[in-house]
């Protein structure tokens, strides 16, 4: 996506400056996870102040396309290959719903030390044409949907998991719908600016139905 349209998005996409703001608050030589990495397009904003940054998935073809950016391992989220207390920051988007939540959200909280971040990007079917879209169609790309969940059902099971939850928000009302169409017709981008004030608008009145959500969650800084 290029620049330009990123920061005409940014409205939308709420959680990119907390995003930015947890990594700037990272120490030097942080370890940080990107859990179910793909080919790496999160990797380079993950990246940088001496971060020593890791990637897994459980695609070998993806493994081998982000191994070009940093260290990337083959694994599933629900037994991940690293000893407790590894990471400082650990970072997944989209990944949760492809996988059984709940042993994931366990994984992580095992692989993180005390006082570190876990942020999750995610999508959640408080929005009814969410809901519809993966009963007519359980499957995104390769990956089926594995775990439903709503968002507050999401912080709950944060929560059941021993974290501690520091910022939660819905967003994206009807975007994502959108950009579908909008990425096949070029010329639709001309829309962009009025779509997101009409996003903006409907989001402020209709968050609850929102389709995507972000959260931030800790592990307790006396667990281990």
């Amino acid at each position: 996506m290029k620049a330009a349209t990123t920061e005409r998005l940014r409205p939308i996409y709420t959680y990119r400056d907390c995003e930015y703001q947890l990594l700037e608050e990272l120490p030097e030589a942080a370890r940080v996870l990107d859990l179910g990495c793909s080919k790496g397009a999160n990797l380079p904003i993950l990246q940088g102040m001496g971060r020593s940054i890791f990637g897994l998935d459980v695609s070998m073809l993806d493994v081998r396309s982000a191994h070009k950016i940093c260290p990337v391992t083959a694994g599933a989220g629900e037994s991940l290959p690293f000893g407790a207390d590894t990471f400082d920051f650990v970072y997944a988007s989209h990944v949760l719903h492809h996988a059984q939540c709940s042993s994931v959200l366990r994984e992580v909280h095992r692989v993180l030390r005390p006082g570190g971040v876990f942020f999750v990007i995610e999508s959640v079917e408080d929005s009814p044409v969410m809901r519809l879209a993966r009963n007519v169609y359980p499957k995104w790309g390769p990956y089926p949907v594995r775990s439903r969940f709503r968002f507050e059902e999401l912080v709950t099971d944060l929560e059941g998991s021993g974290f501690l939850i520091q910022k939660k928000e819905q967003f994206n009302l009807f975007y994502w719908i959108w950009e579908v169409p909008q990425l096949l017709l070029r010329p639709m981008e001309l829309l962009i600016p009025l779509v997101v004030r009409a996003e903006v608008a409907a989001v402020c009145r209709w968050r609850r139905f929102a389709a995507h959500c972000f959260v931030v969650a800790t592990k307790s800084a006396s667990a281990g």
